[in-house]
């Protein structure tokens, strides 16, 4: 049976616990819909840290291909540019 936002309100703590000890997210449902995920901490830092990378070659390749576009850019303007590492 899916989790409801009223019995994950009603049973809050065994919520958390649960996905704390199972490191599996809890999902929550509104109208047979998906609406909210309860995240343990460490699971949820290693999920923004993956965001952050995918985000950085998202960037990179978007300089890739402009300088292949503009032909003749450096690797350290296009660092500059997107502000990467």
């Amino acid at each position: 049976m899916p989790l409801t936002a009223t019995s994950s309100q009603k049973n809050l703590s065994q919520v958390l616990t649960q996905a704390i000890n199972t490191k599996s997210p809890q999902v929550i449902y509104g109208e047979n819909e998906p609406v909210a995920v309860i995240l343990d901490y460490t699971s949820y830092n290693v999920f923004l840290s993956l965001m952050d990378e995918l985000e950085e070659k998202g960037r990179y390749l978007d300089a890739f291909r402009e300088s292949k576009r503009e032909k003749g850019i450096s690797l350290a303007q296009l660092k500059k540019k997107y502000c990467l590492k």
